[in-house]
């Protein structure tokens, strides 16, 4: 009695030992859902971060390398816009989290889905990190971009910027139409946003400019 006693508290030991030395792993900035609602808005707090000023440091909470993510990377850009647009599903914030305004991680929009916003940070996230075309090293540069367009398509909407050092040029990417280069938006402000910088201005999002100073 006493050895199987001894056995099994050793088991219990083994397993605890363990537990602590493999912790469940976690998603990246959980809890990876920002809302912005009537009474609450938690976009604009963690775009502004640290700061008050009209240029942020970073936007990591939305886009940064996707976690556990298992696929091998996409050889060229319109690989993974594609893939995006085939396989990630449009949904309603409203739908998926149940507010009108939500923005999600990369990690949460490939679990639930999201909406155009939710799309070009997935996008962004796996154009910098898991794109063999896309060079950060060489000078490339990838930002999602937000705007409210004019009319005649209204409403808020978000899609993907990439410059390639390699052809000198920008292309234009959109993950709800799956359009390279395609349709231009022309827009009220806009704010362009990525792990590593967070600037212009997007009404009820951002801040103002500060004012000009007289003289």
């Amino acid at each position: 009695m006493i050895r199987k006693a001894a056995a099994i508290a050793a088991s219990v030991l083994v397993m605890l030992t363990a537990c602590m030395v493999s912790p469940t792993p976690s998603l990246a900035h959980d809890p990876g859902i920002w809302t912005k609602t009537d009474g609450v808005n938690e976009i604009t707090p963690a775009l502004t971060e640290g700061t008050g000023a009209f240029v942020d440091d970073e936007a990591s909470e939305f886009i940064h390398e996707v976690q556990s993510w298992g696929d091998p990377n996409f050889l060229t850009a319109q690989d993974a816009l594609d893939w995006v647009n085939t396989n990630i599903a449009y949904v309603e914030d409203l739908a998926s989290y149940g507010v009108a305004e939500a923005w999600a991680n990369p990690e949460q929009t490939l679990n639930w889905g999201g909406d155009s916003e939710d799309l070009a940070f997935l996008l962004t996230s796996l154009l910098k990190w898991h794109t063999d075309e896309v060079d950060i090293g060489e000078g490339d540069l990838v930002y999602a971009v937000c705007g409210f367009l004019l009319p005649p398509v209204d409403g808020f909407h978000a899609w993907v910027f990439w410059y390639d050092a390699s052809e000198v040029a920008w292309h234009q990417l959109d993950p709800t139409s799956g359009e390279m280069d395609g349709t231009s938006y022309p827009s009220l402000g806009t704010l362009w946003l990525n792990d590593e910088y967070v600037f212009g201005f997007l009404p009820e999002y951002y801040p103002g400019p500060l004012p000009p100073i007289a003289g």
